[in-house]
């Protein structure tokens, strides 16, 4: 019986939009297409840059030989998204345009495909270690008796203060380097997980929503239990199993104290001898992971609140008169409808005419024909002034990056030991900038803790970028003198 169940069961998830994408005859196309565009990198994206992107990128495929898709023209394959499941289409409260996203149903398909792409042990030592450490924290939170907890507490102690005893006693030996790799990828692929997860937060706030409002309109009996909390200021979406849930995250996650331990902590990470070794995309998605669950969460936060207040509006406003209005109309002629539907066909004529709309057709020689000289501007063209490179701005932009900087700190004590004295025109003159503007940004960030800033000179600079374009800038006058590295060197040393 179980069997027949799971089959129907399956055959039930069969018609759902994850199993639909990953079951079509182009998944591997389309899968690739939707990772790419809305699950890599930006997840969500204007109708008019999303159908660009898709389209150069079916020309391409196309130039490489896959003919699977026989459309250069991502619109009609983006409104089929759309209609299977694959992609939800809105209108952006801020830009009024529409705006794609991946569907829920799509997301989970996309990650176990992407889960499938990695190469991980499935049993690791690291995972154990969480899990275990998980069951004896709820063994002892779950503990009614305070005598147990209490010896849980001291044993606990005992074993911290043996490992501090260890340490003095210069027994210190850190995590190797393949265990550390490995738990740092078992910490990605929970917060992986976390971030996909919270599409689903918002679709489950968008059907409470939706159940609200039929309540409002349909059901006599908890229509006015809702409406009287409602006018009474009762916030029904925030209050849910999955409001609560969510806020005590968010409440979390905006602690200044949390954020900023986990801020310290990733940034030691980062500093570890093991962190070369993740790969750039690791290394990329862990100095920002604050930021991105701060953003995924911040998303969900703005649909909660859009919800709560549109939902009191909906109240506050009597508009859920007018709908239940509309309701009980269409419900009248359900049921005049089934009543005469033996008696009357159809195609019979019953005597009415229904006036449609109609679009008003004009003559093409009324139309005026577009003049260029109405925007024509009869000025001159002036030279811009330099831009200029903000020191407050520099250590964010490292932090964000992958600047060399052990090659500029060479450069800058290469440059001292030489003349003694030198600036970042000389080293650029030097030495030039390898990575364009990352370099430049990495000077100016070791002037801030190592050089000497000038209160009111300023240098011009110049750098060849990516691009092989030359570029220009003003930048704050910075000098190094011979040995001001030597302190940093010896603290890593001693690390």
């Amino acid at each position: 019986m179980k069997t027949v169940q799971k089959v129907a069961y399956n055959k039930q998830l069969r018609q759902e939009a994850a199993w639909s994408l990953l079951a079509a005859d182009l998944a591997p196309e389309y899968v690739a297409l939707l990772s790419h565009h809305l699950f890599d990198g930006e997840r969500r994206l204007a109708s008019s840059i999303l159908h660009e992107r898709v389209t150069h990128d079916l020309v391409l495929l196309k130039e490489q030989g896959f003919t699977d898709i026989t459309t250069d023209d991502a619109r009609p394959l983006i409104r089929q998204w759309v209609t299977n499941g694959y992609l939800e289409r809105f209108i952006d409260r801020a830009t009024g345009e529409e705006v794609y996203e991946l569907s829920a149903s799509a997301l989970q398909a996309v990650s176990y495909i992407d889960h499938l792409a990695q190469k991980r042990t499935v049993a690791t030592e690291s995972r154990l270690s969480i899990v275990i450490q998980q069951l004896a924290q709820l063994a002892s939170d779950t503990d009614p008796n305070p005598d147990s907890r209490i010896q849980s507490l001291l044993e606990e102690q005992r074993r911290i203060q043996d490992t501090i005893d260890k340490i003095r006693s210069g027994n210190n030996e850190p995590l190797s380097k393949e265990k550390s790799l490995e738990r740092t990828r078992e910490i990605l692929n929970l917060v992986y997980e976390l971030t996909n997860e919270f599409r689903q937060v918002r679709d489950k706030f968008n059907s409470l929503n939706q159940q609200l409002r039929e309540e409002i309109l349909e059901s006599e009996e908890s229509r006015g239990g809702v409406l009287e909390e409602l006018f009474a200021g009762v916030d029904r979406i925030a209050e849910s199993e999955a409001g609560k849930t969510f806020k005590a995250f968010w409440v979390l996650l905006t602690d200044i104290k949390q954020s900023a331990g986990l801020d310290d902590a990733i940034e030691q990470i980062m500093e570890r001898e093991f962190a070369p070794s993740l790969t750039r995309e690791e290394r990329k998605f862990l100095s920002g992971m604050t930021r991105v669950l701060l953003a995924r969460a911040t998303e969900v936060q703005e649909t909660l609140q859009f919800f709560a207040r549109s939902l009191k509006q909906y109240v506050t406003n009597r508009e859920y008169l007018e709908h239940r209005r509309f309701t009980e109309l269409l419900k009248e002629a359900q049921l005049l409808a089934r009543d005469i539907k033996n008696d009357i066909s159809p195609h019979a004529k019953i005597g009415f005419t229904l006036d449609l709309t109609s679009v008003k057709f004009s003559s093409v020689a009324q139309m005026l024909l577009y003049d260029p000289f109405y925007h024509h501007v009869d000025i001159g063209i002036t030279m811009g002034r330099l831009p200029k490179l903000s020191l407050d701005a520099v250590g964010s932009m490292v932090a964000n990056s992958e600047i060399n900087m052990k090659e500029l700190e060479r450069n800058i004590v290469a440059m001292t030991d030489l003349t003694g004295q030198t600036t970042i025109k000389d080293i650029l003159n030097k030495y030039p900038a390898q990575q364009g503007l990352g370099s430049i940004v990495g000077y100016l960030f070791t002037a801030t803790r190592h050089g000497e800033v000038s209160p009111e000179g300023e240098e011009t600079i110049s750098w060849t970028g990516a691009d092989g374009e030359k570029r220009r800038a003003r930048i704050p006058l910075v000098y190094f003198r011979k040995g001001c590295l030597n302190g940093k060197q010896k603290h890593a040393r001693k690390r």
